[in-house]
């Protein structure tokens, strides 16, 4: 839906003006809660519910460092969600001030994006049940970097959107190979504990947002991705040394 969200948001900023953006956004939240509401038939384990928060959250750190696979992987989140996800906070600047496209054009690069993460997820579910499941994330951690890089230097606005599909598609496919190999490396009980971990190790997100943002005040926008982009790579090399198991995996 992001494809159509993205051109969207752009062609209503253009022609309507912002604020109505957060009217559609929020219609769209109502029509959520109406589908949430919805729902019916939810089974509930009430010995799970009995048992404590803290009982919980030792069982989380328990498997963080017992699981080397999971706490790499957490660290690879982390690592993303500040760095690599953060991008997105630019965007709008990208579309002013260094490709000159106004809102019509930055609606354009979010919906290139939305496509690229649509290519990504259709390619993985194409490989099936893939064996080198370690190594591909650890591509796409390094080519992450890699093009955002290229993105952060890229003067041209239909090569940006380009750059655009290409990291959608890694972004949405970092995702989906997390998802997939937490699930393959925990036991059957713990699966819902290891996604918990995934979503705590997202929740970095919002520090990334500031700390891109704060960047850009003093280095500019482009050179804040660069420094982004580059401290990925570095984290691809430090992770490939310091834990060679993952692309074993």
């Amino acid at each position: 839906m992001g494809v159509f969200g993205g051109l969207l948001a752009g062609v209503t900023i253009q022609y309507l003006g912002v604020y109505w953006c957060f009217y559609f956004m929020s219609i769209s939240y109502l029509m959520g809660v109406l589908a949430l509401i919805c729902i019916r038939g939810i089974k509930i384990n009430m010995d799970s519910i009995s048992r404590s928060l803290w009982h919980h959250f030792a069982e989380v750190l328990k498997i963080i460092r017992n699981n080397r696979v999971v706490s790499t992987l957490s660290i690879m989140a982390i690592i993303c969600e500040i760095f690599g996800f953060s991008f997105l906070a630019l965007l709008p600047i990208f579309a002013r001030d260094v490709l000159k496209v106004g809102p019509l054009g930055l609606g354009w690069l979010t919906t290139s994006q939305s496509a690229g993460a649509l290519i990504g997820a259709l390619f993985l579910a194409s490989l099936g049940n893939y064996s080198h499941k370690g190594r591909l994330i650890n591509v796409i951690f390094l080519f992450f970097g890699i093009f955002l890089i290229l993105f952060s230097h890229s003067s041209s606005y239909l090569g940006s959107l380009f750059l655009m599909v290409v990291i959608g598609a890694l972004a949405s496919s970092f995702d989906a190979m997390q998802h997939t190999i937490l699930q393959l490396n925990v036991l059957m009980e713990q699966r819902g504990r290891a996604m918990g971990i995934w979503m705590l190790s997202i929740g970095f997100g919002p520090l990334g947002f500031i700390l891109t943002g704060s960047m850009s005040v003093y280095f500019g926008a482009q050179l804040t991705i660069t420094i982004n982009g580059v401290f990925i790579i570095l984290a691809f090399f430090i992770l490939l040394i310091t834990v060679p198991n993952l692309s074993r995996i």
